[in-house]
């Protein structure tokens, strides 16, 4: 008989030891079907605004639970949201993210790898190996921790299943160990059914003198504390000693360094600097200030202004941040913002080249070059280095060479960066800013008048028109009436000559009156429209000035009446909307304005893709079709759904309102002289013989 026992535990060891992987899928494109929560309920479909999940949820003993943090809007939580006719996917937030928040997986046995699909990581693993959306590893739990926001639809776990317990779990703490602020509730658990748990807060070990767990009160942590827990169950061996090291997280700090440090691991909400700091560079909602430790950017409203070298006494509080890359005191307390008292300027520290070490500090590169400027991006190349230039602080930003750029590192999303505060050449003028001009250069009506201005405070602007005399710009407007070339440039007393800018414009054809048709969606009232969030248009004609626009279904999905931040039309991918011209009317162009214009397409060819606001597509047959006929143009929705606010459509040709002519083939024969004169009785002669379309001239004898 004992052989027989000791035979079978063998068996079932080999058994256990040679278990097949398990996979499961969580699939949370469709959680109403797929997901449960953890005490078995099920899910529902969310709404398209979003909706929060419980605090864990999976399928088949796999399950994910969700830690919200110090989260308090629901927008910056790990939620469900959904989107694309009621697909759904798990994000972050759709605000950008919210940091340092955790979701582990665990499993009825040791988790070897998670896969994960979606469109954007910005998590990190606590162990095991992360690469691409994919964790290797051996672990009971795998926890992950939020950088950022995060989009997924998918997650696939394989694990190996648990052989018989032969001990007690290891316990688990809540919160993990770490930086807790003061006063923090921790909670020992244990997954045995039935254990006890034993725990010491001295260090020593809880396998002898220890005190028994108590879930209502938990353990209270008011100092640095090291907690050790052991759980035993009847029948089964003692677990592992689990252990957690708590610090109290800390409300001030010496000086910038520790508060960068504190940033880095440890955000606070509020922390205060003990030592003073010295004011670098003011602007807007931006002020860069330096300590004996180090350099810090503090972002937001502080009710003071400041100068270069002027001193902030001790004290200035706000919440300590990690912004991508770049340290900063944001939130900032203004109470604690003393006024300055003046002191030594600080002077920028001369470099060649930045690195992410350099974050925050006060730089100038001397004889540089400016090149590839675009919107607020530019490139900045000293010898054969290249250093990326953000203009985050709106100063005058333009090509050149031989220039001092000042400013302060930045790094964003591992970018490193110069954000400039002044561009001077390498003699130290500082540059005029290019002129402007107001309309930009396009195609404008003719009569248009066009002013020229200058951002640099007393700078004269110098101009030509199509070659002509050069003369100073008086601010009396340009009048456009012919195609014209302004060329200008701006100069100051000390200062170097802005760049020569030239703006070039075109005469818009005259649109004949009444040859133009606007649809305004953003006032139904104005199209007869129902002013209703959510009402349904698909398939009704909408007539302005011999203009009928139709907005047809995309799927099952109706054109709606849409109030989400302004009324707009919704078309869903799959509909169609068509504009036609009445009575002879030829159509030139039609333009789109909306709150989101998404990919639609004209016989196959996109006229946008995506996230625009404005587009014009232009017939390239409205000259060349035949008269008197219908002009009717389709567009196709072919993604996700468009948003359109406005439909402004230029008709060529002349409006005819005179209905089609009919002819009645068996109308009576009626006969006409040679002269034309209709004769009721013809006698013998020539006569012209008609009825309905058809004249023959005859003889009657």
């Amino acid at each position: 008989m004992k052989k027989m026992l000791l035979l079978l535990v063998c068996l079932t060891t080999f058994a256990w030891l040679h278990a097949e992987e398990v996979t499961v899928t969580l699939d949370l494109t469709n959680p109403a079907n797929n997901l449960t929560t953890s005490d078995g309920g099920r899910f529902t479909n969310p709404v398209q605004s979003g909706g929060l999940p419980a605090e864990s949820f999976g399928a088949d003993g796999v399950f994910v639970k969700v830690d919200f943090g110090d989260a308090t809007d629901s927008t910056q939580k790990l939620r469900f949201y959904g989107v694309k006719s009621n697909s759904c996917d798990w994000r972050c937030s759709a605000k950008g993210g919210q940091k340092n928040q955790k979701f582990t997986v665990t499993a009825p046995g040791t988790i070897t790898k998670i896969e994960i699909t979606g469109t954007k990581k910005a998590f990190k693993a606590n162990n095991g190996t992360l690469s691409g959306y994919n964790w290797t590893g051996s672990e009971s739990a795998v926890e992950f921790q939020t950088t950022g926001q995060i989009v997924f639809t998918k997650m696939t776990v394989t694990y190996t299943p648990a052989g018989p317990a032969t001990s007690v779990d290891t316990p688990i703490f809540s919160p993990a160990e770490g930086a807790v602020e003061a006063g923090t509730k921790v909670e020992i658990n244990c997954s045995t059914e039935g254990a006890k748990i034993y725990y010491t807060t001295d260090e020593t070990d809880p396998t002898s003198a220890s005190t028994p767990y108590n879930a209502e009160t938990g353990i209270i942590v008011n100092e640095a504390m090291t907690i050790k827990a052991i759980a035993v169950a009847d029948g089964l061996d003692d677990s592992e000693v689990a252990t957690a090291a708590y610090t109290i997280k800390k409300t001030t700090v010496a000086d910038i360094a520790e508060f960068i440090s504190l940033a880095e691991t440890s955000p606070v909400d509020e922390l205060t600097i003990e030592s003073p700091v010295t004011a670098v560079y003011q602007n807007g909602q931006n002020l860069y200030v330096k300590d004996h430790s180090g350099w810090l950017l503090v972002y937001g409203e502080i009710g003071q202004n400041y100068t270069n070298g002027d001193v902030i006494a001790a004290g200035i509080k706000g919440k300590s941040q990690n912004y991508n890359g770049t340290y900063e005191l944001s939130s900032p307390i203004a109470s604690t913002f003393a006024a300055g008292v003046a002191d030594i300027p600080v002077e920028p520290e001369e470099v060649t080249a930045v690195t992410a070490e350099d974050v925050n500090k006060y730089v100038i590169v001397k004889g540089s070059t400016i090149s590839g400027v675009s919107g607020k991006n530019a490139t900045l190349t000293v010898g054969s280095t290249t250093i990326a230039l953000y203009n985050n602080l709106g100063i005058n930003l333009t090509a050149g060479s031989n220039l001092n750029v000042t400013g302060f590192v930045n790094v964003f999303n591992q970018t490193v960066q110069i954000v400039p505060t002044e561009i001077t050449t390498a003699t130290g003028e500082e540059i005029v800013a290019a002129p402007t001009f107001d309309p930009a250069a396009g195609e404008v009506a003719k009569g248009t008048t066009v002013n020229i201005s200058c951002a640099t405070e007393g700078a004269k602007i110098i101009y030509q028109v199509n070659n002509g005399d050069m003369l100073e710009y008086d601010g009396t407007p340009i009048e456009i009436n012919e195609e014209t070339t302004i060329e200008a440039w701006a100069k100051k007393k000390d200062m170097k000559d802005s760049e020569v800018v030239t703006a070039v414009y075109t005469i818009k054809a005259e649109v004949p009156e009444g040859n133009l048709a606007t649809f305004d969606f953003t006032v139904p009232a104005s199209l007869n429209l129902p002013a209703t969030s959510d009402t349904p248009i698909s398939d009704q004609k909408i007539l302005v000035n011999h203009v009928n626009v139709t907005f047809t279904k995309g799927g099952s999905n109706d054109a709606k009446i849409w109030d989400n931040k302004g009324f707009h039309i919704r078309v869903y991918a799959g509909g169609k909307i068509i504009v036609s011209a009445e009575g002879g009317l030829a159509i030139k162009t039609i333009q789109f304005t909306g709150a989101t214009l998404y990919r639609i397409q004209y016989n196959g060819t996109a006229i946008c893709e995506s996230g625009i606001t404005d587009v014009t597509w232009t017939n390239p047959a409205a000259l060349q079709r035949a008269a008197a006929t219908a002009d009717t143009v389709e567009f196709d929705v072919v993604g996700g759904r468009t948003d359109v606010k406005t439909i402004t459509v230029t008709t060529s040709g002349v409006y005819d309102s005179v209905d089609e002519i009919t002819v009645d083939e068996n109308a009576p024969v009626e006969y006409y002289n040679l002269q034309g004169v209709r004769v009721a009785n013809p006698e013998n002669g020539l006569y012209i013989r008609r009825q309905g379309s058809k004249v023959t001239k005859v003889l009657i004898k």
